[in-house]
């Protein structure tokens, strides 16, 4: 990429290299023709500026991608890692996910214009980089208020688009599918029949905040950070992300807070039929809500550790979760990367979860294969419709 801008006696003087080479090339001379040659190099940078300057940068697409990375000698499997590595995403896939996003085909965003596939592509690189944008501006094309402005304007418009992925509806959506899910919990030989998922917090590490550092911090991992609560179906599916609130709260004020356990009584109801969710022994217990013992005074009876060694294995289910978003995303795993007072974290997470369940929908996930369902199909969660190929 051109380091600078041209200059008009960039073009004069190598209008003169060019003059040179040609009364160099006509001499009989093999030196002459060495200079020639060198003359003709130092002619073609500022007339490549000057060309670039006309026409623009060609910038990220699907396109280019497979271009570029076939000049670079890149091919099959190789080639394949290249691009899983950087987008997270195969190239095919990676395709399929901008199509389903529906982006615009043109975004302008104050004074600069981005196609969306280009918007949805940074976003994808800017998730897979653990580091600054610096790494990004040669690579992308564009200064670093730019892959900003793309990656922010694209987590809005997935929040905004596909909000029925990540609220509620992406609950109770998948509702019919409860016996199933039931079904598939109890053929792996768990012991609660009504089964449907499990629950869990997630405490997400952010910058030291300038302002409320006390409510951000949390006491038991040290450090400061907000809380999201996770579902896990087991297709892989993580539903309903909601959040975030300050890092001090406890798991039970999000179960409040979310309301999810009247979602579970309201689709209960209308199934005519109880069904539970699964979570740790800091939750309550409910008639929806299922957890493991606690020890009273020491003690537990047999058959509640036998329950509880049951359960255990079975309940790092939803970690699993939580661990593919933040392999697949290692941008929201790096403290100084999650401003809370400069950025919407939140919406930066639900982008991260929505682009997670494509990605189960697309490729499986651990979950799915540990509980013998297939993968989520993709066009059916896109549209809220529960299917699975």
């Amino acid at each position: 990429m051109p380091t600078r801008p041209f200059r008009a006696a960039d073009l004069d003087d190598a209008q003169f290299c060019i003059a040179a080479a040609r009364v160099l090339q006509s001499a009989d001379d093999e030196d002459a023709d060495d200079m020639a040659g060198l003359l003709l190099f130092a002619a073609a940078e500022p007339l490549m500026r000057s060309i670039r300057q006309e026409i623009g940068n060609e910038h990220l697409s699907v396109e280019s991608i497979r271009r570029d990375a076939a000049a670079q000698g890149f091919g099959g499997d190789v080639f394949s890692a290249n691009i899983y590595d950087r987008f997270g995403f195969h190239l095919d896939e990676l395709e399929t996910v901008v199509e389903k996003l529906q982006v615009p085909l043109v975004v302008r965003i104050k004074r600069d214009r981005f196609t969306g596939e280009e918007c949805v592509l940074l976003l994808l690189r800017r998730l897979r980089t653990p580091g600054t944008l610096l790494s990004l501006t040669r690579e992308a094309g564009r200064s670093i208020s730019q892959i900003s402005l793309a990656s922010n304007w694209a987590v809005r418009f997935i929040r905004r688009r596909w909000a029925h992925l990540v609220d509620e509806r992406s609950f109770t959506d998948w509702a019919p599918h409860f016996r199933a899910f039931a079904d598939a919990f109890s053929r792996a030989g768990l012991p609660l029949k009504n089964l449907i998922g499990f629950i869990d917090g997630k405490l997400w590490k952010i910058a030291r905040p300038g302002k409320f550092q006390k409510i951000m911090y949390s006491g038991h991992k040290r450090i400061h950070g907000i809380k999201t609560q996770g579902i896990i179906f087991p297709n892989g599916l993580q539903p309903y992300p909601f959040g975030p609130v300050n890092g001090s709260r406890h798991d039970g004020f999000l179960l409040r807070e979310s309301g999810i356990l009247e979602l579970m009584a309201e689709v209960c109801n209308d199934l005519g039929e109880n069904f539970i969710l699964f979570g740790d022994s800091a939750y309550p217990r409910d008639k929806y809500l299922w957890a493991m013992y606690k020890e009273v005074g020491g003690v537990m009876p047999a058959w509640q550790a036998v329950f509880n060694a049951d359960m255990s294995p079975e309940r790092v289910a939803v970690e699993w979760g939580f661990g593919k978003v933040v392999s697949l995303w290692p941008f929201l795993d790096v403290r100084n990367n999650m401003k809370v007072l400069r950025m919407n974290v939140q919406t930066w997470i639900e982008a991260a979860f929505v682009l997670t369940n494509m990605h189960t929908c697309l490729y499986g996930s651990a979950v799915s294969r540990k509980y013998g369902l297939g993968r989520p199909n993709l066009d059916a969660y896109m549209s809220g419709n529960g299917q699975h190929n």
